[in-house]
């Protein structure tokens, strides 16, 4: 992956209608789906992920490549 991809998951796919997944889709190309080795679990109100070295243990999601990496991920941080 070329520094400027970013790997989402959950609400910050293609195709939710929340304000920080538009801002994605206007400022970013989609590369296509993706998985990485890794586990959800929950933070308050939403999903957190960590790397997993389990074979069974998969965390699926889309890679961007982003066209202002910068400002791009200042806006999803806050998110």
């Amino acid at each position: 992956m070329n520094p400027k991809d970013l790997f989402v998951y959950g609400t910050l796919r293609s195709g939710f209608e929340n304000a920080s997944a538009r801002s994605l889709s206007a400022s970013a190309s989609l590369r296509g789906a993706a998985k990485v080795h890794g586990r959800l679990f929950l933070v308050a109100d939403y999903a957190g992920a960590i790397p997993s070295d389990a074979e069974s243990e998969w965390v699926f999601g889309e890679v961007w490549t982003l066209g202002e990496p910068e400002a791009t991920l200042r806006t999803l941080d806050e998110y």
